[in-house]
């Protein structure tokens, strides 16, 4: 392929932030008809990067051409105007709106607002046709769970005209399956117009099996940049950590004792008054890990959010260590014990301008050691901030520094440190606990997992790395279509036969 097929080319971009070097001349090109892979641990410099292809940040060095002439991209609309859009990590809908409505704030579909309407509409349903997705257009993207709120930005962004498609993580939320339908989607896309696309992932399948080429970033270098033909998992893997990883377990001896949750004919209707939860029961017991799968929309994450008090049951009942919070707020459940992790934790789960050593403390900033009558204990507060940054590996420059400063990987550290880290934790809910984090932090945090279950905690595991829930669970409950499709030892399943009763239903 020869330099007429070079859409966009990138030299020696270097960007720092308060005197942390995010990005250190970087440099790559991209292709028309090639999708290209960009990899590297948390805080490597991925997302800074595409962020100054897009116009959110200007790089400090460095040039960007476009078809071989010098551009300066000094806004996201500039971007958009010269035929680049971005999907990102966590998603830029307006919540109150739908889809629809949020697809004609960024494309013109000219006439009157109520043609524009229709013709939005009947561009999202196209796309999402042949991506193979069913999504709720209609419904404000608030009322929407998270996995759907992603795939609804994928698709939006794919209905406007553009010659360069950037994807921050775009599958982080997504099944194996329905991560496979969107890749097979944007390679048919590939056939059909003059595209690049440069997407960044933690799954190394995902490049080797989708990529034509990949870009490693370690330390905001690159440190590799080859066709994906001339590249091997364990290339990928000492480009991304710097060394070879041990992908070995310790699953420490646990007894399984008491129930400490235990649900009981559940059901939930959402804000539209749909039923998303039917008749659900099952119990997890004190040094057990039941992993909860499904496809989107199957009601797993809806299940997590009544657990923790952010949805009422319509029906049934919820005991947390034998006491009935089916009605209970998020604050009183969080003082029986109960840490979670959310969907999409780095988005809701801090507060943006606190410090790293106060969103820390969310939890457990009115208990004993961290606060006596009344007055916090700030010595106390970071000693332990300091703790948990340097054993989960949380990068940032202090603990005194604002968390919207840390990157989308290094904010999900954070959350599970919090959560992982309390003293008085006996029941943990997790959501995606591992989703944005490179491959070596992922096997961190899934030893600690066990480790917290060798420790007697019970923990309910709701995850779309069906490999995760295969490795870490001891039973697997399949969701379909807001019910229980079964409950299974997890030696009995194999990845394969997990996903088809995703889709089926059916064993």
């Amino acid at each position: 392929m020869g330099n007429s097929d070079v859409l966009l080319v990138a030299k020696n971009i270097s960007k720092s932030f308060f005197g942390v070097v995010a990005n250190r001349s970087v440099s790559l090109q991209l292709k028309e008809g090639r999708m290209h892979a960009l990899i590297g641990e948390n805080g490597a410099g991925k997302t800074t990067f595409m962020n100054i292809l897009m116009g959110y940040y200007q790089p400090d060095e460095g040039q960007i051409f476009i078809r071989g002439d010098p551009v300066s991209i000094s806004t996201p609309r500039d971007a958009i105007n010269k035929g680049m859009m971005m999907v990102h990590q966590h998603s830029s809908l307006i919540g109150s709106l739908n889809a629809i409505k949020n697809l004609v704030l960024l494309r013109d579909f000219s006439g009157g607002f109520v043609p524009q309407l229709v013709r939005a509409g009947k561009a999202l349903a196209d796309k999402e046709k042949d991506i193979g997705y069913e999504l709720d257009l209609e419904s404000s993207i608030d009322s929407l769970a998270y996995e759907e709120r992603q795939k609804i930005e994928i698709v939006r962004t794919l209905c406007c005209n553009i010659n360069l498609l950037i994807l921050d993580e775009p599958t982080s939320m997504l099944t194996p399956q329905e991560a496979d339908q969107l890749y097979k989607a944007l390679r048919l896309l590939l056939t059909k117009r003059d595209l690049a696309i440069l997407y960044s992932t933690h799954k190394l399948d995902e490049v080797l099996n989708y990529a034509d080429e990949v870009t490693v970033l370690r330390k905001g270098s690159v440190v590799l940049s080859k066709p994906i033909t001339q590249i091997t998992q364990t290339d990928l893997v000492i480009g991304v950590a710097g060394e070879e990883i041990d992908f070995s377990l310790q699953n420490p001896k646990s007894t399984i004792s008491d129930t400490v949750l235990s649900i009981k004919n559940l059901s939930h209707k959402n804000d539209n008054g749909k039923c998303v939860l039917r008749d659900i029961s099952l119990s997890v017991k004190r040094g057990e890990i039941v992993g909860l799968a499904g496809c989107s929309m199957s009601g797993k994450l809806e299940l997590a959010e009544v657990i923790m008090g952010l949805r009422k049951a319509t029906k049934g009942v919820i005991e947390i260590n034998n006491i009935t919070t089916t009605k209970s707020s998020s604050k009183t459940i969080i003082r029986l014990g109960v840490g979670y992790v959310p969907p999409g934790a780095n988005f809701v789960a801090l507060i943006p301008d606190f410090t790293v050593a106060e969103n820390l403390m969310l939890t457990q900033y009115d208990v004993e050691p961290f606060s006596h009558k009344n007055i916090l204990r700030l010595n106390i507060m970071k000693d332990h901030a300091e703790g948990c940054v340097k054993k989960f590996d949380v990068k940032t420059v202090s603990v005194d520094a604002p968390a919207k400063l840390l990157s989308g990987g290094n904010m999900q550290k954070l959350i599970v440190a919090r959560e992982f880290s309390r003293k008085d934790i006996n029941l943990l809910i997790l959501v995606n606990p591992t989703a944005g984090l490179d491959i070596s932090t992922t096997y961190k945090i899934w030893q600690r997992i066990l480790e917290l279950k060798g420790q007697g905690v019970g923990i309910v595991l709701i995850s779309e790395d069906l490999n995760e829930i295969k490795k870490l669970c001891d039973t697997i409950i399949i969701f379909f279509e807001g019910s229980v499709a079964g409950s299974f030892p997890a030696a009995r399943l194999g990845i394969n036969e997990i996903g088809s009763i995703m889709l089926t239903g059916k064993d």
